[in-house]
């Protein structure tokens, strides 16, 4: 008989979408599963759907645990669904998404063939509502995992190098007694429960495997926690998540060196996102926040200090905080891949491929061909994927979602493929070698 997957949903005036999700899960292949609905004081008739679907469910043959509380938010709504989970396996997904039919057959049926793995993760497919365009969301958020040298997991975490959303995710439940999960778990809060869901997990060490296909399906919609209007919005969200992971830090039974460690790559994230942020809301330099403070910080997280000038961080700090982040990952820095390689550039009439030719002449990687799917067909060619072999090297220019989504359909032609994070990262070793040659070391 297979073993029973709890399925942990909370729910919130989703009335438009949680339909297609709930259809989803009676589609499964998988045929033991507990269904845990946590009704947030919904106001839009999502309740009523709930009681629709429930019949469904049974007939299934799924079991169904519902819970009717006031509105307290998605963090109170998990953990009280965390609490009810009866299954040898569970996971927490959203109301407004859906699944692929084999989201819980291929990641149980991975755990349950490998006993040493405690949990398991899958990509996502994101569809923007308003364009229906899809779009590949790999676990490994800003590079691809053949480059990545992973030792410690936790610091990707913290650095957001790893996908921070929980839906991915299918974990032993006896891995949430090992973990601790609902000791550490933040509920009393108005923020996500993504980082206190994620990190103690994450802490404890549990083997993790990544299944490179997009079994979940994430839907971008006008009740999506991350359609920010405005830098400030943006800003405030992330200052309460940074709260959340303060306190899941300070509950964490580990010792204080670890605490603190945890909390300079929580800071050094934190600063990372404000910038960002700052640059996609054109936000003035006069009103991010004090340059002098982050530049005092970096220079007390490495010894030598670097001895930054604030201007340094407003001018530079892409490629201030690649080098500081490469530093402290211990991130493979060499480009010994381009060597004899037919270099091919994909994307240079973007952003970022703009930018990239205007510096052109003080790199050495200089492409042989130019591509971008705006071409001319001459000088700019278009992108060509049936053409790649071994003997070349595609350097993908756009960044995000798009960039990802331009790797996952040529990764299987034998090309090497570098993205721009490895551009960024070529540029930050120019500008601050002192964090690739061992002059500097992190502190922590």
């Amino acid at each position: 008989m297979q073993p029973k997957v709890s399925i942990i949903i909370p729910c919130y005036n989703k009335v438009n979408y949680i339909r297609g999700m709930f259809d989803s899960i009676i589609a499964q292949k998988w045929s033991n599963i507990e269904v845990i609905l946590v009704n947030d004081g919904s106001t839009d008739g999502t309740r009523e759907i709930i009681t629709e679907y429930e019949q469904k469910f049974i007939e299934r043959g799924f079991d169904v645990i519902i819970i009717d509380q006031e509105n307290e938010g998605v963090a109170a709504a998990v953990y009280e669904g965390l609490k009810l989970v009866t299954g040898e396996y569970f996971c927490q997904i959203d109301a407004d998404d859906s699944l692929d039919h084999e989201y819980v057959s291929v990641l149980t049926g991975f755990l349950e063939n490998n006993l040493e793995y405690e949990w398991v993760v899958c990509d996502a497919l994101s569809k923007d509502i308003n364009t229906s365009h899809y779009k590949y969301m790999n676990f490994f958020t800003s590079d691809i995992p053949e480059y990545h040298n992973v030792k410690n997991l936790t610091d990707y975490y913290f650095l957001n190098k790893i996908a921070i959303s929980t839906w991915g995710y299918m974990i032993r439940t006896t891995y949430r007694y090992k973990s601790r999960l609902l000791d550490y778990y933040v509920h009393n809060t108005c923020g996500t429960q993504e980082r206190s869901y994620i990190i103690p997990l994450i802490v404890a060490g549990g083997k993790l495997k990544h299944i490179n296909k997009p079994l979940y399906h994430y839907s971008k919609n006008e009740t999506s926690i991350s359609n920010f209007e405005s830098y400030h919005s943006a800003i405030n969200y992330f200052i309460i998540e940074n709260e959340i992971v303060f306190r899941v830090i300070e509950r964490l039974n580990i010792n204080t060196k670890q605490k603190l460690r945890f909390e300079i790559l929580q800071k050094i994230n934190h600063y990372c996102i404000c910038y960002k942020f700052a640059r996609q809301f054109d936000i003035g330099e006069d009103i991010m926040f004090m340059h002098k403070d982050v530049s005092e910080f970096i220079n007390c997280l490495f010894s030598p200090s670097p001895d930054f000038k604030s201007e340094e961080v407003k001018e530079n700090y892409l490629s201030l905080f690649t080098a500081i982040i490469d530093n402290i990952l211990r991130m493979d820095n060499t480009f010994n891949k381009l060597t004899n390689k037919n270099i091919v550039m994909w994307g240079v009439l973007g952003q970022n491929g703009r930018n990239y030719m205007k510096k052109i002449d003080k790199y050495k990687i200089k492409p042989n061909e130019l591509w971008d799917i705006n071409g001319d067909g001459v000088i700019i060619k278009k992108p060509d994927v049936n053409r790649l072999s071994s003997n070349d090297i595609v350097i993908v220019l756009p960044w995000g979602a798009i960039g990802r989504e331009i790797i996952s359909e040529i990764k299987e032609t034998g090309c090497d493929v570098l993205n721009y994070e490895k551009v960024l990262m070529y540029d930050a070793m120019q500008r601050y070698p002192q964090f690739y040659d061992g002059s500097v070391k992190f502190k922590y």
